[in-house]
């Protein structure tokens, strides 16, 4: 294959002059200011007993917002944390104080510290190629991205198709996810292929395609973030090489439909509009909040135990017939320590969020324990995008699993993520093998 070193002189961008700020830039600029202002006045809510939460907590809620919507989606890891805060903090958190008399203030707020505190360090130790498009484009990999064309709809097929000759449930899975990281590969070289827009819409297209008659088939409703991630994945490959003329004010509009999609398919009906933006979506937020004001009944304030939960974020998809001492997630151990398992099923677990988990296992030093847990996420990411230099999308993988650990812990992230990420690097290593003279990104 032939390979361009540098764009061509007729589709290189034409540079701002060096002191030029971008208007959109200078108003993500001071909104930020605005929002850490906001953040900073929190305590002193609280701490002279100021009947305030509401208000700040919409104006957190409408300055958050506006720094997402006048920034740009150009990555996949920014687009995961504009998406969590809108559908899991923004909204949810406007329905509590609305409908249930809940004020998750501080718990929105320290998702804001922690959302630009993982995108700084991840951008600050990344190397720098994978922070501008123009570098990344600037290595396209010759040849036509129509000859991808007929493979990435014969792996799609099979990923909708083939699991319907299969009985067995895990491979099952497997007859699904194989094909489809195969396909989500292939979509990436095609992408160093500079396609015109019009054909990278029509590969989304395939995908959603795909994913739609598999769940069809196979989805029984539960995992709504699993099934959001299968078609975000295809969608966070494709902004980080080309501009799909995708604004966060889009997402923003249509942001209730998707909701009353998702509650339609989770629980059937609709019953109220505190329902539509609650549900499993607020219930986090709730228990973060709650245990933040009143503590964790019992449980709390062991070490121990943290260290036991914290394994899991590596190791929960062992099954417990191979680990007899596997812990129990604190999702279940909740449940009887703090609401009893009367009138709960025995398998029934609750998700306390990113921030409720630590709180409920630290207490007081919940802090320590989400930047040890930052800290690891972060290293994870780092080592992924070092295993593979050349593609992203493993790194896409990591992404959208972050809102499993968003909403439901490490527990839940160590679940769903290794079950993912293990075929998405063997698909990433076969098909790097075969276009091992495409470079992907260069140093």
């Amino acid at each position: 294959m032939t390979q361009s070193s540098a764009l061509s002189p007729d589709h290189r961008p034409i540079a701002a002059p060096a002191d030029a700020t971008p208007p959109a830039s200078r108003v993500s600029t001071v909104l930020a200011g605005l929002t850490y202002a906001t953040i900073a006045i929190i305590p002193f809510l609280y701490a002279l007993q100021l009947e305030l939460q509401t208000g700040i907590l919409v104006l957190l809620i409408l300055l958050q917002s506006g720094r997402i919507i006048a920034s740009k989606i150009d990555s996949s890891l920014s687009l995961v944390f504009g998406l969590a805060f809108l559908f899991l903090y923004s909204f949810p958190s406007l329905s509590l104080v609305m409908f249930y008399d809940v004020n998750p203030l501080p718990i929105v707020a320290m998702f804001v510290i922690f959302s630009d505190l993982f995108q700084y360090l991840n951008d600050r130790f990344s190397p720098p190629w994978t922070k501008d498009r123009r570098l990344r484009n600037a290595n396209e990999s010759g040849g036509s991205y129509r000859i991808l064309m007929w493979p990435i709809i014969w792996l799609l097929a099979l990923s909708a198709f083939l699991g319907l000759v299969i009985r067995n449930e895990i491979l099952q899975f497997g007859s699904f996810i194989v094909p489809y990281f195969l396909a989500t590969c292939l979509l990436e070289e095609a992408l160093k292929r500079n396609p015109p827009r019009s054909a990278v819409f029509t590969m989304i297209g395939l995908f959603f395609l795909a994913i739609i008659i598999y769940g069809y088939f196979y989805w029984s409703g539960g995992g709504r973030i699993v099934m959001a991630a299968y078609f975000l994945i295809p969608i966070l490959v494709c902004v980080t090489y080309t501009d799909l003329g995708l604004k966060y004010w889009h997402i923003y509009t249509i942001s209730p439909v998707i909701f009353f999609i998702a509650q339609v398919i989770r629980y059937g009906e609709i019953e109220d509009t505190g329902a539509l933006f609650s549900g499993s979506a607020s219930h986090h937020l709730e228990l973060s909040q709650e245990l933040l004001t009143n503590g964790a009944p019992s449980y709390g304030d062991s070490f121990t135990q943290f260290i036991e939960q914290f394994s899991l974020l590596f190791l929960n998809w062992v099954p417990r017939i191979w680990w007899e001492d596997k812990p129990i997630g604190v999702g279940t151990l909740s449940v009887d320590d703090w609401f009893g398992r009367t009138g709960y099923g025995e398998g029934f677990s609750i998700s306390l969020g990113m921030f409720g988990e630590h709180i409920y296992l630290l207490g007081g030093w919940f802090v320590l324990g989400v930047i040890a847990s930052t800290v690891t996420l972060l290293a994870i990411r780092q080592g992924l995008l070092r295993m593979f230099p050349n593609q992203v999308t493993q790194l896409t993988v990591f992404d959208v699993n972050l809102i499993s650990f968003f909403w439901g812990g490490g527990g839940t992230f160590g679940t769903r993520f290794w079950f993912a990420i293990v075929p998405a690097l063997a698909c990433i290593w076969i098909v790097q093998r075969l276009f091992s003279g495409g470079p992907g990104l260069r140093r």
